[in-house]
């Protein structure tokens, strides 16, 4: 099951990229849920670095977000 996650994580991300390569707000959204898998999966197998990298990445969708969001206005 955590190879599973890992997989999700990585897929998720990749589609982010692609949703993001059509300027779609929607990418955000799909990086966050990404990460989180990655946290998850990140914590599974001790890979803290990789744990606290993913948690940044997630604080920078949230911001990414917001500031996409106010460009659009």
């Amino acid at each position: 099951m955590t190879e599973i996650i890992g997989w999700i994580a990585m897929v998720l991300i990749l589609v982010g990229y692609y949703f993001a390569s059509k300027k779609m707000i929607v990418c955000w959204v799909t990086w966050f849920i990404g990460n989180v898998c990655n946290v998850i999966y990140s914590y599974t197998i001790d890979a803290w670095p990789q744990l606290v990298l993913a948690v940044a990445l997630m604080i920078l969708n949230i911001y990414g977000w917001i500031n996409w969001l106010e460009d659009e206005r």
